[in-house]
């Protein structure tokens, strides 16, 4: 891979990195604290939780604002 996206040698380390970092981490669900879950149905706007790799853990049902200035 390395040879191919023609890496030099700082990046393969970091790629090699990369590789071995995966390898120890068991995949573990990320879950919202119910404090978390409380407030962002509680806000009068659109709110969302994400989780350490960006995912999307939890909103509330989407709400459709329309706003008219004065």
């Amino acid at each position: 891979m390395a040879r191919a996206l023609r890496l030099d040698d700082t990046e393969k380390g970091h790629l090699r990195a990369l590789a071995r970092s995966t390898r120890h981490r068991p995949f573990a669900r990320e879950s919202v604290p119910e404090a978390i879950q409380h407030l962002i149905t509680s806000l009068d706007r659109p709110a969302y939780v994400t989780g350490r790799r960006w995912d999307l853990l939890d909103h509330p049902a989407l709400k459709l604002t329309v706003y008219t200035p004065l």
